[in-house]
């Protein structure tokens, strides 16, 4: 049984890759942005940002909540806290709607990946990362999750390594790959604290 939903959203692209239970500031500046987040604000405050690398939209992006307006501008601008809910597919883009400025997509939502669990492996290195970070000034706030995206949300990675994260074909190259990237961050880490303390390893 799958947990994919195929549904159409507004989108807003950017070069910005959420995963979920992330947050994060934008500036609205754009005219057909400010009519969107003016829009989400009175009524359904989901929409999607397909992410776009090289000017080029991609296949995958992030269904967010706009959480609040934080500040706004004279001029119609606007600051904004929004939050990721989970991952999609794009299948079908319209840059325009009738009475619509900004783009729509067709979208299916990929509700499996939110719920994949990481394996014993991952949970054991995930652990073992917690306990590196302790006295460590590596500023990373580790999560209390089963969850593979969760756990790979609190690894500070950058949009581009997370949107390659998810476009791994399947949960074991994902548990894989997520079992890697801890150990060379509890490696990088321990290095790290040796050569704070004198010690230099080869």
């Amino acid at each position: 049984m799958t947990l994919s939903e195929k549904i159409q959203i507004p989108l807003f692209p950017l070069s910005v890759f959420l995963l979920p239970g992330e947050r994060t500031q934008l500036h609205i500046f754009e005219k057909r942005y400010q009519q969107l987040f003016s829009e989400l604000e009175k009524g359904d405050p989901y929409f999607g940002i397909p992410f776009s690398m090289g000017g080029k939209t991609m296949r995958y992006g992030t269904r967010c909540k706009l959480v609040r307006v934080i500040k706004r501008y004279n001029s119609g601008e606007s600051d904004v806290l929004i939050e990721a809910q989970g991952i999609f597919e794009l299948t079908e883009f319209t840059s325009m709607k009738e009475g619509k400025l900004y783009p729509f997509g067709t979208v299916i939502l990929k509700r499996d990946l939110s719920k994949e669990l990481a394996s014993t492996e991952v949970l054991e290195a995930y652990e073992s990362l917690d306990g590196s970070l302790s006295g460590s000034d590596v500023p990373l706030h580790l999560v209390d999750s089963p969850y593979v995206l969760a756990i790979m949300a609190s690894l500070g990675f950058s949009s581009e390594e997370k949107f390659r994260f998810i476009q791994l074909d399947s949960s074991k190259k994902r548990d894989e790959s997520l079992l890697g990237l801890i150990k060379m961050m509890n490696q990088l880490i321990t290095q790290e604290q040796a050569t704070e303390n004198g010690i230099y390893l080869s």
